[in-house]
């Protein structure tokens, strides 16, 4: 994503009790003085940011050389706002540029892991490789930065024709290769 930044608080502590943010005190940010507010339009749902699945996740900021990680914690309800323009916490923005300046357009932004600043895991995918017809190999990645691999050597042909037995021994060997 790419949009325009702005600030909106200092400290994450100071919204609290009052006035309190969209995403309530159940989502604090992962430090104080580094949160950020989506755009409403951005939004799965336009009318709620707790129903949109966002509140506690981290998105990554960088432009240039210049890069901070920010927890969601609030909707931006600007109606002039593009989908893709965030709020800042002041110490997030002045990454950036000063207060004074109030605006930086062209920011790029992605969904991250909270704790390590990395792209978030993405589901187990099979990488497929059949040599022969008669065997298969399969490895999938697990995100517990793990790998699984094995080999399916049909020991006796059940089925009509050696094609056959392989399309098996590979179906066979991807359930348990995601089960494992």
């Amino acid at each position: 994503y790419s949009g325009t930044i702005t600030w909106f608080e200092q400290s994450w502590s100071a919204l609290y009790p009052s006035p309190g943010t969209a995403c309530t005190e159940r989502y604090p940010p992962v430090n104080d003085n580094l949160f950020a507010a989506l755009s409403f339009k951005f939004l799965s749902d336009t009318t709620s940011i707790l129903n949109s699945n966002v509140c506690g996740k981290c998105i990554r900021m960088w432009k240039d050389d210049k890069s901070v990680v920010v927890t969601i914690v609030d909707v931006m309800m600007r109606d002039n706002a593009s989908p893709e323009d965030v709020d800042l916490a002041t110490s997030a923005f002045t990454v950036f540029a000063d207060e004074a300046v109030g605006v930086v357009r062209g920011v790029n932004w992605e969904f991250v892991d909270c704790v390590t600043g990395g792209t978030p895991s993405k589901p187990p995918q099979a990488q497929v490789t059949v040599d022969n017809v008669a065997s298969a190999s399969v490895t999938t990645a697990v995100p517990v930065f793990a790998s699984v691999s094995s080999s399916v050597v049909p020991e006796t042909n059940l089925f009509e024709n050696s094609a056959t037995s392989a399309m098996f021994s590979l179906s066979l060997s991807l359930a348990i290769a995601f089960f494992m």
